[in-house]
């Protein structure tokens, strides 16, 4: 699961550049940097650009909102079906954050996974409802990189995949299936 991830600006001038583009772009919208909580609107690209989303599809009845999508049922559950098949996104991120969950109930630890690209990619799907844009997470079983920590994390988009995954539907089944991003990680204060 991805319950939060970051968008630090000024840890490098590819995401500062990203950045930038959207305050021109949206001059009359904050835009959240630093930990990204579900419901915050933060920068997302789809196959047309970047643009701002709010974290989180709506749910219909019961409380909260669906942040995340399994890699594994995407194509199958009515919710993501339709907007995997046409609207794939990518969050860009400096990192994202996983909780340790011990069975003895001692405290969580909270770590931040990383890599050494200047964006950290993570797929999503988007729709739109009732006239604004909204994105989830998907997430897949957790490779040998975060599996000490957490047994999901989310699935991470290459740089040189980034348009396929965009627009190309099976390309995308592809880049679902194989989660080998080596990552870092640093213990962080809760």
């Amino acid at each position: 699961m991805c319950g939060r991830y970051n968008f630090t600006p000024l840890s490098n001038e590819v995401v500062r550049a990203l950045y930038e583009q959207l305050q021109l772009e949206f001059p009359d919208e904050p835009i959240k940097t630093g930990e990204i909580f579900p419901t915050d609107t933060a920068p997302v690209v789809t196959a047309k650009g970047p643009t701002l989303m709010t974290w989180g599809f709506p749910r219909w009845s019961g409380p909260g909102e669906i942040i995340n999508a399994r890699q594994e049922t995407i194509t199958e559950k009515p919710t993501f079906k339709k907007a995997y098949a046409e609207s794939r996104c990518l969050i860009p991120t400096t990192g994202f954050y996983e909780w340790t969950h011990p069975e003895d109930g001692s405290p969580k630890d909270k770590y931040l996974f990383f890599n050494e690209a200047p964006i950290l990619w993570l797929a999503g799907i988007s729709k739109i409802i009732d006239g604004e844009m909204y994105f989830v997470i998907i997430t897949t079983g957790a490779n040998e990189s975060v599996a000490s920590v957490h047994d999901r994390m989310p699935v991470i988009v290459d740089d040189d995949h980034k348009t396929l995954w965009l627009t190309d539907g099976k390309a995308a089944s592809l880049i679902l299936a194989s989660n080998q991003a080596k990552l870092q990680r640093l213990p962080v204060s809760a």
